[in-house]
């Protein structure tokens, strides 16, 4: 699941801009100079290029050493150089700087999460789902739910992902997120609710069935012993997804059985 969780950092990577050869004064403008800066910072770990986003964020600080923004983009960079001490210390400087710095906290989050911390994690969250400002907050609830289900907090996972899609309808297929962790935690009966839930949804075209979700279903079958079931949905995954590794995971289950 971490894969799926990553994103919450991620997702806001993507908007970042790239590097341009203008030159540019920070004198001149500041406030521009640090926005940029970070920017850029965050767009070269997007890129994985570790050592010009250190420069950049680096620049970013020597205009203001407790920007915020800058010591998050400290504490993505450290994470993905295996720093996770490093990153802490980035991390806790950044909320410290701003408290209400709500995507900082969102990234702390997910390096909480990166560490199975996940207790820490709902905290973080909780506090950046109070910013109702906040351009990502639906994306929020999505991942409280995933870690209220880690939690084995169930009831707050269904709440906090109605939450979601009550603020972002798009996200409704990111129901078949909770139903693999619950079926990973061997918490069948949980997610055989939820798989009833995202049926219900798929009924009314609110989302269709993917290779994740057919293979979900299957598995829950499997769980609950009723084979015309697992041959269904193990036949429409051949007929639409046959090269998909859902696929291929459902013929190994099957080869097991």
């Amino acid at each position: 699941m971490l894969r799926y969780f990553v994103f919450l950092a991620v997702m806001f990577l993507s908007a970042c801009v790239t590097e341009t050869t203008s030159s540019f004064k920070p004198k001149e403008n500041q406030g521009e100079a640090l926005s940029l800066y970070i920017q850029l910072g965050l767009a070269y770990i997007q890129k994985q290029d570790t050592d010009r986003a250190r420069m950049h964020l680096t620049r970013a600080l020597e205009i203001d050493p407790d920007s915020a923004g800058a010591h998050a983009g400290f504490g993505l960079l450290y994470q993905r150089e295996g720093e996770p001490a490093l990153a802490e210390k980035s991390f806790q400087h950044s909320l410290r700087s701003d408290p209400g710095y709500t995507r900082g906290r969102t990234y702390y989050a997910a390096f909480l999460y990166s560490k199975k911390e996940y207790a820490k994690a709902l905290d973080q969250l909780t506090v950046a789902s109070q910013d109702t400002e906040y351009d990502g907050r639906a994306q929020v609830f999505v991942n409280i739910a995933r870690c209220a289900v880690r939690l084995k907090d169930n009831d707050r996972a269904l709440k906090a992902f109605e939450k979601a899609t009550l603020l972002d309808r798009s996200l409704v297929g990111t129901i078949v997120d909770l139903i693999e962790v619950q079926l990973d935690m061997q918490e069948y009966d949980e997610a055989q609710r939820l798989y009833a839930r995202m049926q219900n949804y798929i009924k009314h075209g609110a989302m269709t069935h993917s290779p994740r979700s057919l293979l979900a279903g299957a598995r829950l079958a499997m769980h609950y012993k009723k084979p015309d079931q697992v041959a269904s949905l193990g036949l429409v995954l051949k007929n639409l997804y046959p090269n998909s590794p859902e696929y291929k995971q459902y013929k190994a289950l099957m080869t097991n059985e």
